[in-house]
């Protein structure tokens, strides 16, 4: 099953032949992807049938965003989805008649923890991006979780509150109204959001078309394209729809073959 995290609406609606059900974000509560009011949801949910509905809820919640979020919660309670991605916990003490999927982004990465959170109801995982394919082989024999891992897109690196890049405009008194801005490291460019709250991005698309089948025979179900930078994104989604093996611009496999080892450079 391929799930679409769009970039507009406009995608949600001329693409809904080539995806099989949606990620969608709320606005304030959300964080790395694009976001989309309460009442936009609602129209979405009713104009996309047949299609399965994921609610993003993956900020760190703040004291002053519990009002919201508790408000959010009972609206999503009366609505068509199939289940909400948390990265705090506050969703789970709340508590949801939907299911929840574990999505804390680089701390998805052992069975262990999921076990801990499917013994307490938690039916889903959103796997880190950051582990290796064996591992998320291991990961699969060992958890009664349904396991969901991201195929094709820019994959969120880092994400703070603070404005970073409106400040690095600030300081130095730079007019740029770009949307997008990039970081240069080594011949490298990795996009740079700063909206609400900035977000790095990696500099190579992932492309994983080719551990479709080995995923497939791992039992996992759920397959995640982002379309964030994508401009063909419909070839994208019938390329994988049909498991037509291709090649992207400035693709890479992330950390599927490449233990994530970081060091500090002296």
């Amino acid at each position: 099953m391929y799930l679409l995290i769009p970039q507009n609406e406009e995608e949600i609606y001329e693409l809904k032949e080539y995806y099989d059900g949606l990620i969608l974000s709320v606005e304030n509560l959300s964080i790395n992807y694009k976001t989309f009011s309460l009442d936009k949801i609602k129209e979405i949910i009713q104009n996309v049938k047949n299609k399965e509905i994921f609610i993003n809820l993956n900020k760190n919640m703040h004291n002053k965003d519990i009002p919201l979020l508790k408000e959010t919660l009972k609206i999503l309670d009366e609505l068509e989805i199939k289940a909400i991605l948390y990265y705090d916990i506050s969703i789970v003490n709340i508590g949801s008649k939907h299911d929840l999927v574990w999505s804390a982004c680089h701390m998805t990465t052992n069975y262990k923890t999921m076990d801990f959170w499917y013994k307490r109801g938690i039916k889903y995982t959103f796997l880190s991006n950051e582990i290796t394919l064996e591992e998320i082989k291991e990961i699969s024999k060992n958890t009664k979780m349904e396991l969901m891992v991201q195929v094709f897109g820019y994959t969120p690196i880092f994400a703070s509150i603070r404005d970073i890049v409106k400040n690095y405009r600030k300081t130095f008194k730079l007019e740029d109204n770009s949307k997008v801005n990039y970081i240069k490291h080594e011949n490298d460019l990795y996009p740079i959001v700063n909206e609400k709250e900035t977000v790095v991005y990696n500099s190579k698309i992932l492309n994983a078309i080719d551990e479709i089948d080995e995923y497939k025979k791992m039992n996992i179900k759920y397959f995640i394209i982002n379309s964030f930078l994508i401009d063909d994104i419909k070839e994208v989604l019938q390329n994988f729809k049909s498991n037509k093996k291709f090649n992207y611009q400035n693709q890479g496999k992330g950390f599927l073959y490449e233990e994530t080892i970081y060091k500090v450079k002296k």
